[in-house]
């Protein structure tokens, strides 16, 4: 990608590096983004884009290379939400929590993550 970046597109470049996985599938290079990354796969699907991006592979793989865009869930993102999640329930469902939301009346405002976790 360093060719890429000697050209002045590190736009490309950046967006390319916000795959989770790439992979050879025969002469063709995967790069798979999360689904929520969608914009980014907009960007490089663009004809000026996709043009830089096969003249770059065609150079350094061989004309006979070719280059996709793929969006999946990516599987550490997805943990990340379950944890958050997680988290969320053990700190509502507390019983000092519990308490002191009857006591004072109240809710739950916001939580946050602590050093510790």
């Amino acid at each position: 990608m360093r060719a890429l970046e000697s050209e002045g597109e590190l736009t490309v470049v950046g967006h390319l590096r916000g795959s989770f996985q790439q992979e050879w599938k025969g002469r063709e290079l995967e790069f798979t983004f999360d689904s929520i990354m969608s914009g980014q796969v907009a960007i490089l699907e663009r004809e000026d884009k996709r043009q830089l991006l096969t003249t770059f592979m065609h150079q350094v793989y061989g004309p006979d290379t070719s280059i996709s865009f793929t969006l999946k869930d990516d599987p550490k993102r997805l943990q990340e939400e379950e944890r958050e999640r997680n988290m969320h329930r053990e700190v509502e469902e507390h019983p000092i929590v519990q308490l002191t939301k009857e006591i004072f009346h109240g809710k739950i405002v916001q939580i946050k993550k602590g050093e510790n976790h």
